[in-house]
Formats: C-alpha cells, sequence, structure tokens
C-alpha cells in the first residue's frame, strides 16, 4: 500500500542517472559439435548473461561453420554460453568486459543437456532505446504496459517521432518519414496505412528502428528518414498459439481479436496470424473561411460531422525451410480486406458584411469503399565460403485494388431556413487499382570478423490505373448525367532501376565506419513523360571512448510525390470546398546530418539538420470571385529544419523507470506561391515523457503513465496549434500466459487538431476533433508446447519494396 502511495505522489516526476558504463568489446569464437550429438554447428544460440542478475545483455547465432561475434557494449561480468535442442555449452571462465577491442574465447564443446538443463529458461532484458552507428532501436517488448497496443498507437511513442491521423509520419518535428516492414518499403499511405498498422499487435514486433539518415542499401525515399518495424519469427522448437482479444470505447464502440499459430521444426518455420477490427468511428471538424468579394468580407461557417462503420480484416502465411546449412528459402503471403461506409454531413452558413446569416447550406456525403491489398514475396538466402558470405534473392509483387462509390447532396436554404432556393446531386465512382513488382539481389561479402562490403541491385515497376466518374442529376431528365468536366482517368507508370555499394568496418579500438553510395535511375509516365539518374551518398562513423559515444552520419534523400498527390480527382465536401492532386509534382530532395553524443547508455544528445530544396504539400487556395476553397498540391522552393534531441532514461527506484525524450527545432519554409511571397520562421519543441511502474513483483502488475506535448509550429501555410495528450496503463500477468491491460489513451483530449491560415487572400482556420479518448479491455493468452526455451528473436532475410499509394 505505501509503494501505491509514492507512486501516485511522485507519478510526473523525473531524472538522473544509469550506471553502466559503455564500451565495445567484441567476442568472437567457434562452437564445435560433439560426435554424438546431431545439432548441427550452424544456427547455435549464443548468449551473452550477466552475472550481476542472470539476464541476456547479447545474443546471436553461430554461422554455418559454428564461428559467431557477440559485441558486448556494458562494462561488467559474463558468462558466455552456447545452447541448442539438445545441446549446451559454457565458456569456463567469466569475461570481463571493460575496454574496447576483440577477444577470442576459442572453441566452445556442445555436450547433451541434462535432464535440468533441457528445462532451462533465458530471460533477456532489452533496453526500451538502443543507440547503433545509424540508428536508434525501440524495443516494444521492454515495457509490459505497452504489449496489448497496436503498432499504429506504438508509433506514436517512439521518440521523437508523431504518426496523425491521416497516415503521414513525422520524424523531430520534419514530415515524410518512410515506413519499412522488415526491411521492405509499405506502399501504402494515409487512411490504408492506418487500417493495416491497426492489425500489426505489439506482440508480433521484435523492435523497431529509427533510421534518420540510412545506409545506401535502403531505398533513397523519405525525407525525415525511415521507421522499420521488425516483425518477430520465434525460434522455439515446437508448436505454439497466441490470442489477443479487446473491446474499445469511444464515443462509439470498437472491437478487436486477433490470433497467430508458430509451428517449427528442425528445417521449417509456419507462421500463420489473422486479424479482425470492426467498429464505429466519429470525427467533427469545423472550418470558417473569409472572402473578400469586391471589397466585401463574406462569411462562412461550416461544421462537419464524419460517421463510419468500418471492417478490417488481415491475413498472413509465412513458410521458411532450410534445405541444408547454407540454402534457405521462403515465402509469404499476406493482404487485408477493409470496408467503410461513412456518411459525412455538413452545415454551412453564409454571412453578409450586414454579419446577418445570408444563406445555409446541407450537405449529406455518402461514401462507401471497399480496397483489397495482397502481397506475395519470394526469398533464398544461400551462404557461400569459409566465411559464410550472403547471397540473397527476393521477388515481391503486390496488387492494390479498391473502389469508392460517393453520393453527395447540397440543399440551399435562405437564413431563416424557410425558402428553399437550390439543391445539387451528383454521384462520383472512383475505382483504384495499382500494382507494383520488385526484384533484389544482395551479396554480403565478409572480408574480415570486423569489416565488411556488401553491395546488390533492384528493379522495382509500378502500375496505377485510377478512371473517375461523376454524374451530376438532372431534374428535367430526372437521372444522372456524366458530367465530362469533372470526370478523369489519371495514369501512371514508374520503372526504378538502382544499384548499390556499403562498406562499414569495426577497427580494434572499437571505431566503427560505414560508407555507402546508391544510384537510382526513374523512369515515370502520367500526363508528362521524364528520365532521371540521381547518386545517394551515405557515411556514418562511431567513435567510443570510456563512458561516452561520439556519432555522425550523412544522408542524401529523394521523396517522391505519392500516387494519391499525383491525382486530379476531387473530393468535395460541398460544392464550393474541394481538394484535388496535382500529376505535375516534381520530387525533393534533401540533406540530412547528425552529429551524436551518448554517455552511459543513459542519455543520447543529438544536433541534426535537413535541407529540403522543392518541398511539395498541400496548399489551400481561395477564389473569392467564386467563394471556393481548394485544397491543392504545390512544389514550393525550400524548407530547413534544425535543431537538438535528447533522450533520457533512468531507473529512479527499484519500482519506478522513467525516460523521456524531447526534440527543440527551428523550422524555416521560403518560396513564391501565386504570387506571393512566403517566408515562415517558428521555432517548436516536442515532449514525451514515460513513468512505468511495478506495482507489485509477486503479483506481476505494472502500470505506465505516458505524456506527450507538440508546442506550437507550422506545416507549409498552416499555423498549426498545440496538441497534447496523457494515457494511463494498468496490467496485470495471469500465470506468466495471460496479459489482461486496461488502457485510458488521451484522458484530456487535448489530440485535438487546429491550424490557422493568413496569407495572401487566405484567412481560414479549421478544427479537427478525431475522438481519440478511449478506454480499452483487452486480454492476451500464449500457450503451447516448445522444447527450447531461449531467444526467440532473429534477424531474418532482408529485402526491399512496398510505400506510396
Amino acid at each position: 500500500m505505501k509503494k501505491t502511495l509514492l507512486i501516485l505522489v511522485i507519478i510526473l516526476c523525473s531524472l538522473t542517472s544509469y550506471n553502466q558504463n559503455i564500451v565495445r568489446l567484441t567476442i568472437i569464437g567457434k562452437v564445435k559439435e560433439a560426435s554424438n550429438l546431431k545439432s548441427p554447428p550452424g544456427n547455435i544460440n549464443i548468449f551473452a548473461i550477466s552475472t550481476r542478475d542472470s539476464t541476456v545483455r547479447q545474443f546471436g547465432l553461430t554461422d554455418s561453420l559454428g564461428g559467431f561475434s557477440l559485441t558486448v557494449s556494458q562494462t561488467g561480468s559474463y558468462f558466455i554460453i552456447a545452447e541448442s535442442t539438445d545441446s549446451y555449452a559454457r565458456f569456463p571462465d567469466m569475461v570481463t568486459v571493460d575496454h574496447n577491442g576483440q577477444l577470442d574465447i576459442g572453441t566452445l564443446t556442445l555436450s547433451p543437456k541434462t535432464k535440468e538443463l533441457a528445462t532451462i529458461t533465458i530471460i533477456g532484458d532489452k533496453p526500451v532505446l538502443e543507440r547503433k552507428i545509424d540508428r536508434l532501436i525501440f524495443n516494444p517488448q521492454a515495457n509490459i504496459s505497452t504489449k496489448n497496443l497496436s503498432a499504429q498507437e506504438i508509433l506514436n511513442r517512439l521518440p521523437f517521432t508523431t504518426l496523425n491521423p491521416e497516415g503521414e509520419i513525422s520524424i523531430r518535428g520534419v514530415a515524410g518519414a518512410q515506413l519499412y516492414i522488415n526491411d521492405k518499403p509499405f506502399k501504402l499511405t494515409g487512411g490504408e496505412l492506418m487500417n493495416y498498422l491497426q492489425t500489426i499487435p505489439v506482440s508480433s514486433i521484435q523492435h523497431i528502428e529509427i533510421i534518420t539518415t540510412p545506409p545506401a542499401r535502403y531505398d533513397a525515399e523519405g525525407t525525415a528518414g525511415i521507421i522499420n518495424i521488425k516483425l518477430k519469427k520465434d525460434e522455439s522448437i515446437g508448436t505454439f498459439y497466441n490470442v489477443k482479444i479487446a473491446y474499445d470505447q469511444t464515443r462509439l464502440p470498437k472491437f478487436n481479436i486477433s490470433g497467430d499459430m508458430n509451428i517449427r521444426s528442425k528445417s521449417s518455420f509456419l507462421y500463420i496470424s489473422l486479424n479482425t477490427k470492426t467498429g464505429k468511428y466519429y470525427r467533427k471538424e469545423e472550418l470558417e473561411n473569409y472572402y473578400n468579394v469586391k471589397n466585401k468580407i463574406i462569411f462562412w461557417d461550416q461544421e462537419m460531422i464524419r460517421n463510419r462503420t468500418t471492417s478490417n480484416n488481415a491475413f498472413k502465411v509465412v513458410y521458411d525451410y532450410n534445405f541444408s546449412k547454407k540454402v534457405m528459402a521462403g515465402i509469404t503471403v499476406n493482404g487485408t480486406l477493409v470496408t467503410d461506409d461513412m456518411m459525412l454531413k455538413s452545415t454551412s452558413l453564409v454571412s453578409r458584411p450586414s454579419s446577418h446569416i445570408d444563406s445555409i447550406l446541407y450537405t449529406d456525403n455518402g461514401v462507401y469503399s471497399k480496397n483489397q491489398t495482397y502481397n506475395i514475396n519470394l526469398y533464398t538466402k544461400i551462404l557461400t565460403g569459409k566465411k559464410s558470405n550472403e547471397l540473397t534473392f527476393d521477388v515481391d509483387y503486390t496488387t492494390f485494388h479498391e473502389t469508392q462509390d460517393t453520393k453527395t447532396v447540397t440543399t440551399y436554404f435562405d437564413g431563416y431556413e424557410k425558402v428553399y432556393n437550390n439543391k445539387q446531386d451528383f454521384l462520383s465512382f472512383t475505382p483504384r487499382n495499382i500494382n507494383i513488382g520488385s526484384f533484389k539481389a544482395d551479396y554480403l561479402l565478409r572480408l574480415s570478423p570486423s569489416s565488411s562490403l556488401s553491395f546488390g541491385s533492384k528493379f522495382s515497376t509500378i502500375r496505377t490505373n485510377n478512371d473517375v466518374l461523376f454524374l451530376n442529376y438532372d431534374d428535367t431528365k430526372l437521372d444522372y448525367i456524366p458530367d465530362t468536366r469533372r470526370s478523369n482517368h489519371f495514369k501512371y507508370t514508374e520503372d526504378n532501376s538502382a544499384l548499390y555499394l556499403n562498406y562499414q568496418r569495426t577497427f580494434r579500438s572499437g571505431v566503427e565506419a560505414q560508407l555507402g553510395l546508391r544510384g537510382e535511375n526513374i523512369h515515370y509516365t502520367s500526363d508528362t513523360s521524364n528520365t532521371y539518374f540521381k547518386l545517394f551518398p551515405s557515411a556514418a562513423l562511431s567513435l567510443p571512448k570510456k563512458n561516452v559515444v561520439y556519432q555522425a552520419s550523412y544522408s542524401y534523400r529523394i521523396k517522391r510525390p505519392s500516387f494519391y498527390d499525383m491525382n486530379p480527382f476531387r473530393f468535395y465536401i460541398n460544392p464550393f470546398v474541394y481538394a484535388e492532386g496535382n500529376p505535375s509534382l516534381q520530387p525533393s530532395f534533401s540533406h540530412n546530418m547528425e552529429l551524436s553524443f551518448t554517455y552511459k547508455r543513459m542519455l543520447s544528445l543529438t544536433l541534426f539538420g535537413i535541407l529540403t530544396e522543392h518541398p511539395f504539400m498541400q496548399i489551400p487556395h481561395q477564389d473569392d470571385t467564386y467563394q471556393q476553397f481548394i485544397y491543392n498540391r504545390l512544389n514550393l522552393d525550400k524548407e530547413h529544419t534544425y535543431g537538438i534531441s535528447l533522450y533520457y532514461r533512468k531507473s529512479l527506484t527499484p519500482f519506478w523507470e522513467l525516460s523521456t525524450s524531447n526534440s527543440l527545432y527551428n523550422q524555416v519554409l521560403q518560396s513564391d506561391i501565386y504570387g506571393v511571397v512566403l517566408n515562415k520562421h517558428q521555432i517548436s519543441y516536442q515532449l514525451q515523457l514515460v513513468n512505468a511502474f511495478e506495482i507489485s513483483k509477486k503479483h506481476n502488475i505494472n502500470c505506465e503513465l505516458f505524456v506527450n506535448y507538440q508546442s506550437p509550429g507550422f506545416r507549409g501555410l498552416y499555423d498549426l496549434q498545440k496538441t497534447y495528450n496523457i494515457d494511463f496503463t494498468l496490467s496485470k500477468l495471469f500465470a506468466s500466459k495471460i496479459l489482461l491491460t486496461l488502457n485510458f489513451l488521451d484522458i484530456t483530449n487535448g489530440k485535438i487538431s487546429s491550424t490557422k491560415t493568413l496569407f495572401g487572400n487566405i484567412n481560414s482556420s479549421f478544427l479537427q476533433n478525431f475522438d481519440t479518448r478511449t478506454f480499452r479491455v483487452s486480454a492476451s493468452y500464449k500457450f503451447g508446447k516448445t522444447t527450447l526455451k531461449g531467444r526467440k528473436d532473429r534477424k531474418g532475410s532482408n529485402a526491399d519494396e512496398l510505400n506510396r499509394l
């Protein structure tokens, strides 16, 4: 009871020190099998286990010849253990990690497990955030209170990262981050992306990588960098299952159920998952516009209510097979089916200079959409030579099909709602078909235990075909007549050929260096046709000292318009407000730079800068004569963002851990828009604070308080107001198998988006309430039979291609 009271008193307090020193000692050796064992020397689990608390601090796998290499970055004493299904070995002496360099411990000889060792359980203790030479690694499994969330919610908890309701990912205030799943670009954006992320439970995530200066083997796409979600493959031999159910209550209810099955033998692996989420969603929007018509101000006040019912279903099947110690192949098939039925009702009040309401418009927008996404991936990994160099091939094919049928009816009244003036009624049918194919080959050449050279090629092709039909209701013919002015047929093709080369080396002093160069040749055809070739260099350097690590990195990036950005289709909120794409958009290019300082693994400080040429974004345009408000997309001149970010983590007490991430940055945007010079400057900051509490270790009860604050800033012409949210989570683990979680999300309802635009003739404000205040109760149950309890995460083969739909 005293502990609970103390938690309530200190729940919003923070900060100081974590007592682990950083070094980089690489431990190398070899595993030898005994003659009476069936275990091969390849793919043996290797663990570095702390003698202080018996937790795994580092782990890995042997190569096909039994060799291994572990880099341990925390001072202390360790046991080095090799383990497989039926065998076990331990280095007889403790290994002391107190210096940089390399230590060869020789050969470990496997012996049969005793009955006691056959049931050994090794517990991994990963930090929430790890810094590598070119990325930050976030481990959601390190915190039990996040385990019943979805990937969509976790992305909003990533340090320095935000995911807005439209599916746009920003890192440290810079929009345009590219999403990857298992090292592959993910080609869905907007609502389709949000729907897919809801189908990924956190329990299936190994870790998430925040890569702000990506190396050459990744596509050059993404201004702010890459968010790479690595999904787990369980290494336990046997069969087990995981089932999760959840109920959400916002203004309207939602329900989710998911399950997965893992079957692994010594030579094969099968994974099947199913996920379904159904529910009702509410959203309220308010738009205010001032028009100057012949020096007279006309005021439009619009309120829009969106109610939609969504059914989101997803499946995934993975099968891997080891043909031999050196050849592995697999297939992955996944898909989603989403149906969405939305009713948008808007009321527009039009006031003349006298401030009296002149007219009222009522608009009903009924939108029914259905989309299907299917993806198949074939991959092969071949180990070659004595050093187990890796040759990998990947073939991907993705197809996306969507139909969207819209009926829009606007009724006009006078200011007293008594006189019926007019009525507009039109239909639109919007089929979208996108097909994406890619082939990728990579070769990893291990030059020595401390250096490697990787190179590869990739070809991808994209075909999109959208044929939009508008029909207006004709009162005289009592029928709908095609509107050729607003109908359009949009086709887009793109072919991308790429080659890359990347060199990485770790010196005996612990210094790591990485250099890369990627070349991409793009040919696209739409309303216009163009071909261009670009080189994208990248570099990273890591310099460890006794208690600190200094790092520097650079990457040249590109951001290409999405298919939605370029599609000239018009989506009407009412006859006077609509959004449309721009087929003439050009890609933007950016220089991403970082200097970072990490102290004792408790503190990370980073200076960063992103210099972008010709950024493109949604720009409002106001036609005073016709009183129309149009959302278009344009290329601007330049946008620069530079600042400083801080991550800090500390165990304040045995039951209270605090972590915080903060970013302070300055945005600069300069351009000429519709003949008006734009020169915007804004200093903004973002704060995330996580308090994790172990209420009862004996009864496995934990709670977490999460606080997020985003100060005012801007995006293009839009001045963004502050947003904030407070989440509270309470969880209990029963019998190490059943996890029950209660989530209270956005308790204060502070995630309301509010923007203001004052530029040229535009005087507009826009408010969006996404109904994010949520109470959730969820439970997950894991069961089955395994014969090896140990490391459950491994690096699978990598590939590339899926993100701009």
